[in-house]
Protein backbone atom coordinates (compact mmCIF):
# COMPACT_ATOMS: atom_id res chain seq x y z
CA UNK A 1 0.00 0.00 0.00
CA UNK A 2 2.60 2.32 1.11
CA UNK A 3 4.16 2.06 -2.83
CA UNK A 4 1.39 2.59 -4.60
CA UNK A 5 1.08 5.64 -2.45
CA UNK A 6 4.82 6.86 -3.49
CA UNK A 7 3.66 6.42 -7.02
CA UNK A 8 1.05 8.45 -6.89
CA UNK A 9 2.72 11.25 -5.37
CA UNK A 10 5.43 11.00 -7.94
CA UNK A 11 2.64 10.56 -10.83
CA UNK A 12 0.75 13.85 -9.64
CA UNK A 13 4.21 15.47 -8.88
CA UNK A 14 5.49 14.37 -12.60
CA UNK A 15 1.89 16.23 -14.19
CA UNK A 16 2.79 19.49 -11.32
CA UNK A 17 6.09 19.96 -13.18
CA UNK A 18 4.96 19.08 -16.77
CA UNK A 19 1.88 21.23 -16.23
CA UNK A 20 4.33 24.31 -14.73
CA UNK A 21 6.46 23.87 -17.64
CA UNK A 22 3.80 24.27 -20.07
CA UNK A 23 2.77 27.46 -18.31
CA UNK A 24 6.30 28.93 -18.61
CA UNK A 25 6.84 27.72 -21.95
CA UNK A 26 3.39 29.63 -23.13
CA UNK A 27 2.68 32.57 -20.68
CA UNK A 28 5.90 32.46 -18.64
CA UNK A 29 9.13 33.89 -18.94
CA UNK A 30 10.98 36.51 -21.81
CA UNK A 31 10.14 34.35 -24.58
CA UNK A 32 6.56 33.54 -23.72
CA UNK A 33 4.47 32.72 -26.80
CA UNK A 34 2.59 36.25 -26.29
CA UNK A 35 5.43 38.48 -26.32
CA UNK A 36 7.08 36.25 -29.33
CA UNK A 37 3.89 36.88 -31.30
CA UNK A 38 4.30 40.75 -30.65
CA UNK A 39 7.66 40.43 -31.63
CA UNK A 40 6.58 39.14 -34.85
CA UNK A 41 4.04 41.92 -35.66
CA UNK A 42 6.26 44.71 -34.59
CA UNK A 43 8.69 43.22 -37.15
CA UNK A 44 6.14 42.46 -39.92
CA UNK A 45 5.86 46.61 -39.43
CA UNK A 46 9.67 47.51 -39.20
CA UNK A 47 9.90 45.42 -42.37
CA UNK A 48 7.31 47.35 -43.65
CA UNK A 49 8.43 50.87 -43.09
CA UNK A 50 12.25 49.79 -44.50
CA UNK A 51 10.78 48.80 -47.51
CA UNK A 52 8.87 52.00 -48.02
CA UNK A 53 12.21 54.00 -46.78
CA UNK A 54 13.81 52.29 -49.49
CA UNK A 55 11.39 53.10 -51.98
CA UNK A 56 12.03 56.97 -51.02
CA UNK A 57 15.41 56.73 -51.11
CA UNK A 58 15.72 55.48 -54.46
CA UNK A 59 13.63 58.35 -55.28
CA UNK A 60 15.83 60.39 -54.48
CA UNK A 61 19.03 59.27 -55.65
CA UNK A 62 17.41 58.98 -58.81
CA UNK A 63 16.59 62.70 -58.55
CA UNK A 64 20.04 63.45 -57.35
CA UNK A 65 21.66 61.91 -60.13
CA UNK A 66 18.83 63.36 -62.45
CA UNK A 67 19.86 67.20 -61.40
CA UNK A 68 23.56 65.98 -61.50
CA UNK A 69 23.94 64.77 -64.74
CA UNK A 70 20.54 65.93 -66.76
CA UNK A 71 20.40 69.76 -68.31
CA UNK A 72 16.95 69.30 -68.95
CA UNK A 73 15.93 68.32 -65.22
CA UNK A 74 18.36 71.45 -63.83
CA UNK A 75 16.33 73.75 -65.63
CA UNK A 76 12.79 72.42 -65.20
CA UNK A 77 13.30 72.58 -61.33
CA UNK A 78 14.77 75.91 -61.88
CA UNK A 79 11.38 76.82 -63.47
CA UNK A 80 8.99 75.22 -61.53
CA UNK A 81 10.61 75.77 -58.15
CA UNK A 82 12.15 78.70 -58.29
CA UNK A 83 10.43 80.60 -60.73
CA UNK A 84 13.25 81.06 -63.43
CA UNK A 85 12.63 82.92 -66.69
CA UNK A 86 14.67 82.92 -69.94
CA UNK A 87 14.88 86.53 -71.58
CA UNK A 88 11.54 87.37 -73.26
CA UNK A 89 9.44 85.07 -71.06
CA UNK A 90 6.36 85.88 -68.70
CA UNK A 91 5.66 84.65 -65.26
CA UNK A 92 1.79 84.45 -64.00
CA UNK A 93 1.57 83.49 -60.10
CA UNK A 94 -1.70 82.70 -59.14
CA UNK A 95 -3.09 84.13 -55.81
CA UNK A 96 -4.98 81.81 -53.70
CA UNK A 97 -8.00 83.28 -51.99
CA UNK A 98 -6.30 83.76 -48.45
CA UNK A 99 -3.71 86.18 -50.62
CA UNK A 100 -0.87 83.36 -50.65
CA UNK A 101 1.20 82.23 -54.06
CA UNK A 102 -0.34 78.86 -54.87
CA UNK A 103 2.45 76.94 -56.32
CA UNK A 104 1.86 75.52 -59.49
CA UNK A 105 4.27 72.52 -58.93
CA UNK A 106 2.61 71.51 -55.98
CA UNK A 107 5.61 71.07 -53.73
CA UNK A 108 4.46 73.20 -51.23
CA UNK A 109 8.01 75.33 -50.90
Amino acid sequence: MRETGRRWIRRVLLVAVWCAGVYYFFLGGEYSWPNLRALEHERTVASARLDSLQVAADSVSARADSLATDSFAIERTARERYGFLREGEHLYRFVGATGRTVDPSGSGD
